[in-house]
């Protein structure tokens, strides 16, 4: 059990009208008498809470890493575009594969017929996709020339701007999550592979390499990315959806559930915030039943009956 608070009892008539308004039926709560002192709470029906789309949630120990946020681009790597040659001179009789094409390795790409009559398939040394052709049905070619390029596209290499001051925290190694406006709700992966020694004397940041899985050729050359590092796995704590904290009189609080429809104003001490999720150092404990979301909705009815309280 919690420690008994300091203030009266508050109801909440806003959200039981909004209820009415929707067609819901909420029974009004009785009036609650508490001793002087004690921490103002709150009465919230079920309905009601269904009615404004209250959540609440259990705290739970968890880890989550600490993350750097950056942006980036995918950009084509000279180690990764390969040049297909002829194995014989000749004409070509015939193109197999088209600009675009996903071939996989050994895969036909042209037919060459030899001064001599013969035939001679061109063979994909590497799996890819077409991004050019050199040559085209009835060109002469010479043994060794180059009659296509071939772009690996799995990995692909992402570049990310690190700022010089996050550059202490970025290593060769670390897990990369990448979102992109074509996908935005695919999640890729992937891992940094190089870190630049230069510092870009205009933007102050440096460039890192990613290499993205692509398994399905998605992502594309050129697309622009949002990337979240994880720097380190993480310690274990308490985190809660920065939503959930809300400013009180005398610092941050959240609202606890203490029963179906009864709701207390809680202060806590926060740690460290990672993306919407901030840490709470002291004030919960595993198996708080805390509101997560419309928080807000919470504080204002508490405020609102403090100044209620004050004008009568």
């Amino acid at each position: 059990m919690r420690p008994t608070s300091r203030r009266a009892l508050l109801t909440l008539p806003a959200f039981l009208a909004f209820a009415a308004c929707r067609g819901q039926e909420a029974a009004a709560p009785e009036p609650a008498e508490h001793p002087e002192g004690e921490l103002r709470g709150i009465l919230i029906s079920p309905e009601s809470q269904a009615a404004i789309g209250l959540k609440v949630e259990q705290v739970q120990a968890t880890s989550r890493p600490e993350t750097l946020t950056v942006v980036g681009r995918i950009l084509q790597d000279a180690q990764t575009c390969h040049h297909v040659p002829a194995k014989s001179g000749g004409t070509v009789k015939s193109l197999t594969a088209a600009l675009g094409q996903k071939v996989a390795k050994g895969s036909e790409l042209a037919l060459i017929r030899s001064r001599d009559g013969k035939e001679a398939p061109v063979l994909s040394e590497y799996a890819g996709v077409v991004t050019a052709a050199h040559a085209g049905p009835g060109d002469p070619v010479e043994d060794g020339e180059f009659l296509f390029s071939i772009t690996e596209i799995d990995p692909l290499w992402g570049v990310l701007d690190i700022h010089e001051r996050s550059l202490a925290k970025i290593r060769v190694g670390q897990p990369v999550d990448i979102r992109t406006a074509a996908y935005p709700d695919a999640l890729f992966h992937g891992k940094i592979i190089f870190v630049s020694p230069e510092i870009d004397g205009v933007t102050r940041t440096v460039k890192a390499r990613v290499a993205i899985g692509n398994p399905e050729g998605r992502l594309k050359l050129g697309m622009f990315l949002d990337a979240t590092v994880r720097l380190d796995s993480g310690s274990r704590g308490l985190f809660i959806p920065r939503a959930a904290v809300q400013t009180g009189p005398e610092g941050p609080l959240v609202f606890l559930r203490t029963g179906p429809d009864a709701f207390q104003p809680a202060p806590v001490t926060l740690g460290r915030e990672q993306g919407d999720w901030v840490q709470i150092l002291a004030g919960l404990k595993p198996g708080d039943a805390v509101v997560v979301e419309k928080a807000f909705l919470v504080k204002s009815e508490m405020l609102k009956g403090q100044l209620d309280e004050h004008g009568h």
